[in-house]
Formats: structure tokens, C-alpha cells, sequence
């Protein structure tokens, strides 16, 4: 696999299948999530290398979190980085 020359390989080791395949494919290396908060869609596709669609079809069938409830008029959908970094090990340790 080929990456990127400005990655040392302690940062390349530190990255799941899923990051480093993005990487190879001439993606950017991903930055660091924050501690708590929310994170919209298209922050959590940065972290998680599928299409929208195969997202939202995840979160149907329950292979990915469910986003938090909206409320009353909000068009929003936003996701806890807890849910997400959870994901995210999950799907390391599967490597």
C-alpha cells in the first residue's frame, strides 16, 4: 500500500483498515475527534469511509448509532462523538 511520505508509521499504525484504506486512496489523514459534542453526516463520513446511503442504511439495520431525537422544528441530525468513537473501535478491533 502506498501512502502518503508526511505520515510517520507510528501516526500509520495508530490508524484502523478503514483510515488507512482512505489514505491510500489519495484521502487526507484524518484529524482527531473531539472529546464531546456532536458531529453532523458529512464530519462523520471523514472518519468513516462509506456513502451517505450505506450510512443511513447502517443506522436502519443498527450496524451504526442512531442519531440523538431532534426536536420540535429542527431539520439538524446530529450524532454524539461518544457513539462515534465507540464505532470507530469497534470497527478497528474487527480488523
Amino acid at each position: 500500500m502506498q501512502v502518503d511520505k508526511n505520515i510517520s508509521e507510528d501516526d500509520l499504525s495508530k490508524l484502523n483498515r478503514y483510515q488507512r484504506r482512505a489514505l491510500a486512496a489519495g484521502g487526507e489523514p484524518p484529524a482527531s475527534l473531539p472529546d464531546t459534542g456532536f458531529l453532523r453526516i458529512k464530519q462523520i463520513l471523514k472518519y468513516i469511509p462509506v456513502s451517505k446511503a450505506t450510512f443511513w442504511n447502517g443506522v436502519r439495520s443498527g450496524r451504526f448509532p442512531k442519531p440523538i431525537p431532534k426536536r420540535a422544528g429542527e431539520r439538524a441530525t446530529f450524532w454524539r462523538v461518544e457513539d462515534i468513537r465507540a464505532l470507530i473501535a469497534d470497527m478497528g478491533s474487527e480488523a
